[in-house]
């Protein structure tokens, strides 16, 4: 679905990549779907400005509003998160016993 062509709508020579070598941040990566050929595709366009369909070259296009990666779960999964609470749990009693038994050595002392 990515294509960004060779070079930029000003005609700068493409980076690695084939993104423009002197793109910022200002110029975001859109979705499109070109009316005449219904070929999706991404282009980096300005706000208002539309982008021309790499198969067919039409400049029907309309933005697609498409979903963007939300917040990845950090931590472990599955039988991996169950076998480090167990693991967890056991170390936390076994502290606990360690500082009862010290609490008891002091009161005996």
């Amino acid at each position: 679905m990515r294509n960004l062509g060779g070079s930029s709508a000003a005609g700068t020579p493409a980076g690695r990549g084939g993104v423009p070598r002197n793109i910022c941040g200002a110029v975001p990566l859109y979705d499109f779907r070109c009316q005449r050929c219904e070929e999706r595709f991404e282009a980096l366009a300005g706000v208002s400005a539309g982008a021309a369909c790499p198969s067919c070259g039409s400049e029907e296009v309309e933005r697609v509003y498409s979903a963007f990666a939300g917040p990845f779960t950090v931590g472990l999964r599955g039988q991996a998160a169950k076998r480090s609470n167990a693991t967890r749990a056991v170390r936390e009693e076994q502290r606990r016993e360690r500082k009862e038994a010290r609490r008891q050595q002091r009161e005996g002392s």
